[in-house]
C-alpha cells in the first residue's frame, strides 16, 4: 500500500541525484544548552499499553544554535520503574518551566528550559533539565554588580566634577560667546 509519488514529482518520479543528501549529524559534546520546547504530543508507547510524551527541542544559543534535541518521557509504563523515572523527568521538565500542573502538553509548547545532555550509545540523551531562571539570576547578579560598579564610578566622577570649576569640567574649557558668536 504506497503513495503515488507521481503527483508531486511527475511521471518519472523523484531523482535522488537531483537534491544533496542529508548530512548525519555529529552527537552533541555532554553540556547543559538553552532549548525551547517546540513540540510535545502525549501518544500511547509502542505496544499500546503505556503512555507518554514526545519533545522536540530547539538550541537557543551558542556553537550548535538551531540544532534539535528529542526526548521521550514515560508518563505511564507497565514497568513500574520506567514509570517513575519518566515521572521524574517530567516533574524536572514542569518545575525548570514553573508549572505547577500539567493539565495539557500545549503548556509546555514555546517554554525555554536548559536541557541537561549527556552521551549515551553514541547518541545524545536529555538526562534532566533546569530553569532558564537560574541561568538569569547569576547573569542578573552579575549585571547588579556591573551596575554597582558603574555607579560608583560615576559617584566619583560626579564629586571630582563638583570639586572642579565649571568651566574645566570634561576636560576642556568652557568659552563664552560674545554677541557674534565666536568666542572670546
Amino acid at each position: 500500500m504506497g503513495s503515488d509519488l507521481s503527483q508531486i514529482f511527475g511521471q518519472n518520479g523523484f531523482d535522488p541525484n537531483s537534491v544533496e543528501p542529508a548530512d548525519d549529524f555529529d552527537v552533541l559534546p555532554p553540556g547543559k544548552y538553552p532549548v525551547l520546547i517546540e513540540s510535545a504530543d502525549g501518544r500511547p508507547t509502542k505496544n499500546g499499553q503505556g503512555f507518554g510524551v514526545n519533545l522536540q527541542f530547539s538550541i537557543l544559543d551558542g556553537q550548535f544554535k538551531g540544532r534539535k534535541l528529542f526526548k521521550w518521557i514515560n508518563i505511564q509504563h507497565t514497568s513500574q520503574k520506567a514509570q517513575e523515572i519518566g515521572q521524574r523527568e517530567f516533574s524536572a521538565l514542569g518545575k525548570a518551566i514553573g508549572l505547577i500542573s500539567i493539565t495539557n502538553t500545549n503548556q509546555l509548547l514555546g517554554k525555554a528550559v536548559i536541557a541537561h545532555v549527556k552521551v549515551k550509545d553514541n547518541d545524545n540523551d536529555i538526562r534532566t533539565f533546569s530553569s532558564t531562571l537560574r541561568g538569569l539570576t547569576s547573569t542578573l547578579a552579575e549585571q547588579s554588580q556591573s551596575t554597582q560598579e558603574a555607579t560608583g564610578q560615576q559617584q566619583a566622577l560626579a564629586q571630582q566634577q563638583t570639586n572642579t570649576p565649571p568651566w574645566m569640567q570634561n576636560g576642556a574649557v568652557n568659552q563664552q560667546a560674545n554677541v557674534n558668536g565666536t568666542p572670546r
